[in-house]
């Protein structure tokens, strides 16, 4: 039985803010947090807030990374596993940090999260500055 596993399209939205150094309280219920923070340094005293690109145009920015393997233990014939992210990136086009929003099975997420924790995304430019992002991206796993 083969298996494929690719992105696809898919809907969402949220937001976030740049890692730094500074104070910060939150709380999360579901996977989901909340929280505050001032950051240690720049001219307002503030981070920088990360933009949320639709999925199309955050696929659009990804310039290289592997797809996830899809465990041959799990490759019954039809069926479907499907994983969703939220991956937030640095304005260097690293991947910070990969949430996974929809979970499929413990050991096909982890492999979600180790391939696109390995990805490259070209910097996001508003204006003439780098600025980090966040972006979603669904993966569908089909075994036939």
């Amino acid at each position: 039985m083969a298996a494929a596993a690719a992105p696809v399209a898919g809907a969402g939205s949220g937001g976030g803010a740049e890692k730094g150094t500074g104070v910060g309280t939150g709380s999360s219920t579901g996977g989901s947090g909340v929280g505050s923070g001032a950051s240690g340094g720049g001219l307002t005293g503030q981070a920088v807030p990360r933009k949320m690109l639709p999925e199309a145009l955050g696929k659009l920015q990804r310039l290289s990374g592997a797809p996830p393997i899809f465990p041959a233990q799990l490759a019954k014939n039809g069926a479907l596993f499907i994983v969703m992210t939220k991956v937030c990136v640095s304005s260097g086009g690293a991947v910070d940090t990969v949430d996974v929003m929809k979970r499929a099975d413990p050991m096909l997420d982890a492999n979600v999260v180790t391939a696109v924790r390995a990805w490259r995304y070209k910097p996001l430019i508003s204006g003439e500055t780098a600025v980090p992002f966040c972006t979603f991206v669904r993966f569908e796993f089909r075994s036939e």
